[in-house]
């Protein structure tokens, strides 16, 4: 199937395509609240039944030519006077500029660069850290940096920092992990503006300063999608007890029995 059928599939099944190019050609890669873009393509389908009108060919159209296009022909779909109640319809015009944006490759730093650590909110003490880019960006998009201070640490995806000659993510693995530690406990999301633009390049460490492995990086990641498996199920005072050192070291030893 071509991106638009693997669409149209995900949409019937209301679940996340598994097509690489149905990921890329409709922004699910880079926008990190695919429910609402999923909720936005599903009316789609709605709309066809609603007008008698087929709109794959010209959404087929759009995902060859790519970017902003895309956005433009959604928006055609959607106009009209039986979808301007839809709370996904509202939600992409709030954020359309946003998306417009995600649809504009960011450019990588040269190797070489000085770069230099600046709107951390989780991690202030790391803001105005400098390095030097020390080589090409990977296929996934991460920067090999040596860092002038603090001490190395593992950076995030997409288009993150990461220590020199460490891979922090598997071929293929698409998803920034920073976004997932900014995760407010009360509603289950991260920031909107997070989701939406992503972190750009941004340095996860340790607040004591001590130093942070790859290998400890995905043991948190891994616990991060445990906590939103679980979460729905937990009582409040298990979500408590789950937000300590001791359920995150009693998750490790598990993992690794």
């Amino acid at each position: 199937m071509d991106p638009t059928n693997h669409l149209y599939a995900a949409c019937a099944s209301n679940e996340l395509p598994t097509d690489a190019a149905c990921l890329r050609a409709f922004f699910f890669d880079r926008c990190t609240d695919w429910q609402s873009l999923l909720g936005l393509y599903k009316g789609i389908p709605i709309i066809e039944r609603q007008t008698f009108k087929d709109h794959r060919e010209s959404i087929r159209r759009a995902a060859a030519a790519g970017g902003v296009e895309v956005l433009r022909c959604i928006a055609r779909i959607y106009e009209g006077p039986t979808t301007t109640s839809s709370g996904y319809w509202r939600w992409f015009q709030a954020h359309r500029r946003q998306l417009e944006a995600l649809a504009t490759p960011s450019q990588c730093p040269s190797a070489g660069s000085v770069v230099r650590l600046d709107g951390l909110g989780a991690a202030l003490e790391l803001n105005g850290a400098i390095g030097r880019v020390t080589g090409p960006a990977e296929e996934d998009g991460r920067l090999p940096v040596r860092l002038r201070s603090p001490a190395e640490a593992v950076a995030s995806r997409p288009a993150g920092l990461a220590p020199e000659a460490s891979s922090c993510s598997p071929p293929g693995h698409n998803e920034s992990m920073a976004v997932l530690l900014l995760i407010d406990t009360v509603s289950g999301f991260a920031p909107a503006k997070v989701q939406l633009q992503g972190l750009g390049p941004v340095l996860v460490a340790r607040t004591d300063g001590r130093d942070f492995t790859a290998g400890e990086m995905w043991q948190l990641h891994d616990y991060n999608h445990h906590l939103m498996d679980c979460w729905p199920e937990f009582t409040d005072a298990r979500r408590r007890r789950a937000l300590t050192p001791d359920a995150f070291r009693a998750f490790t030893r598990s993992r690794a029995s």
